[in-house]
């Protein structure tokens, strides 16, 4: 199965292929689609290219977030594009497995930052992918009025206060 550069494949739970397939990412494939944490299971090889994207929901509050489990082998470049669902968190860092396969060869899968957020792919072994993920009220470039604010909201958020976090979510 070929998902071509600019094409949008919302998976479901199954890609069922006969052992032998292949899913060949070079779009952006989104377990269970948008906004729908969920787990897509990969009955057999998936390869992303440097134009695939993997778009991910992830829940920081419940701990939850897409992940792909491959039952083959992956090779995986291109994008990370993890999307919050929930900016209601527990801690100010988290992780999610985001992916498993027999192994796993990371061809230059990247991530990107925002502004506040440092995201990070980790390898713990030669099987799965996770997303670490570190909210950082520490933004540099800002005035001294937008720091004290920023200041504000993140030791507020690193105490668990959850009318800041509404506020921040709200933001």
């Amino acid at each position: 199965f070929n998902n071509m550069t600019g094409a949008l494949f919302n998976s479901g739970e199954h890609v069922e292929f006969d052992g032998s397939g292949t899913l060949n990412n070079r779009g952006t494939i989104s377990p269970h689609g948008s906004g729908v944490i969920g787990t897509t299971v990969i009955g057999g090889k998936f390869i992303q290219d440097r134009t695939g994207i993997l778009a991910l929901d992830i829940d920081p509050h419940s701990g939850a977030s897409d992940a792909i489990v491959v039952r083959g082998t992956t090779a995986l470049s291109g994008q990370v594009v993890p999307q919050l669902l929930n900016l209601k968190f527990a801690s100010l860092e988290f992780a999610f497995k985001i992916l498993t396969a027999n192994s796993v060869a990371n061809n230059g899968l990247s991530v990107s930052d925002t502004a506040l957020i440092d995201y990070s792919l980790l390898y713990p072994n030669a099987n799965d992918v996770v997303l670490s993920v570190s909210v950082n009220f520490d933004a540099p470039g800002l005035t001294p009025n937008q720091s004290s604010v920023l200041d504000y909201f993140g030791r507020g958020a690193a105490s668990g206060v959850a009318d800041l976090q509404s506020t921040l979510s709200a933001l």
